[in-house]
């Protein structure tokens, strides 16, 4: 059994170094710009703001804090181990998505791009079962956020499904920063006097690839993004939220498993790679099918002309409207 104290003592005296880590307030202002959009649009339809974008942003916090406690246990329980500074790919890629559209800056599509890129081209030399390990656990993480905090903020909206009917929902936006505790691997042997925690001997549970045969692991600070957003339509926004973290979390488990086959079999490497991208965009496809072809819960006027435009904004999306056509 991992010494699951031990770690949380670690990441709780390793808060301090976040402060000082100019990618967390890099994460906080893309969140509080995100909140902030969100707060102009509600008061673009109603003509002021429900939520207070300061007191969304400390929501935030408090509740990324409490996602980086259970990922840093998790990531450092299970043994998932970065080296090199692949991560740095991730974020990169993850940030161009965004200028796409801001739902796809998600370390599912940027993780997956990055693999295939990887199996494909060679470059950048990632350790890919590491790298989608690491993409399962936030996710499992984010699936927990959601079912603590997603449906907090909820707005109420109009929106024209895909019948052409006007009808009444709410739009979920929920965004984390958290501050993670994650395990660093080096080619080295671990230097003498080094204060160490012993593990089980099936740790860890995804090896590190390409390190050689002498290594050592180092708990590191690092911060991650986490994004949520959907229309409930048919349900009610708790409903959702908690909907959606279920799936979420099968798909974190699913993508978490194919990671560690990669480890045995080079198949799943591609497998695991595809997966990472088109299981999370399903999600998305049948969550937006759901609530757009689902009875909704309230009805609106057909003489009003206030609503919200779905957009598709993924090649997926625009697949599924020609096939409706």
């Amino acid at each position: 059994m991992p010494p699951l104290s031990t770690f949380f003592i670690a990441y709780i005296r390793s808060l301090p170094q976040y402060l000082l880590s100019p990618m967390f307030y890099v994460v906080v202002v893309l969140i509080a710009l995100q909140y902030r959009r969100a707060a102009a649009l509600e008061r673009r339809i109603y003509g002021r703001t429900k939520q207070n974008v300061l007191w969304q942003v400390l929501s935030s916090l408090v509740f990324g804090v409490l996602g980086g406690v259970l990922g840093s246990i998790l990531l450092l329980s299970i043994g998932v181990t970065l080296s090199g500074n692949w991560l740095i790919y991730i974020w990169v890629v993850a940030i161009l998505l965004a200028f796409i559209s801001a739902r796809l800056m998600c370390f599912a599509y940027a993780g997956g791009l990055v693999a295939l890129c990887t199996l494909v081209f060679g470059w950048p030399a990632i350790d890919i079962p590491s790298l989608l390990a690491l993409v399962a656990l936030l996710h499992a993480v984010e699936s927990i956020l959601m079912y603590l905090s997603g449906h907090m903020g909820a707005m109420l909206v109009n929106v024209k499904n895909w019948r052409g009917e006007i009808v009444a929902g709410y739009s979920l936006q929920k965004f984390w920063p958290v501050p993670l505790l994650a395990l660093l691997a080096l080619p080295m042997p671990m230097p003498p006097g080094v204060a160490t925690i012993p593990m089980p001997e099936w740790w860890p549970l995804i090896l590190p690839q390409g390190l050689g045969a002498s290594f050592s692991f180092w708990m590191i600070p690092i911060v991650a993004g986490l994004g949520y957003g959907e229309l409930a339509i048919t349900t009610t926004p708790r409903q959702k939220a908690k909907q959606s973290a279920f799936k979420l979390a099968a798909y974190s488990a699913v993508l978490f498993a194919l990671a560690y086959l990669a480890t045995r079999s080079a198949v799943f490497l591609y497998v695991a790679a595809l997966f990472a991208p088109l299981g999370h965009e399903l999600l998305v496809w049948t969550a937006n099918r759901q609530e757009m072809n689902g009875v909704p819960l309230a009805r609106v006027p057909a003489e009003t002309d206030l609503y919200l435009e779905t957009k598709f904004s993924s090649p997926l999306d625009y697949l599924v409207r020609l096939w409706r056509r």
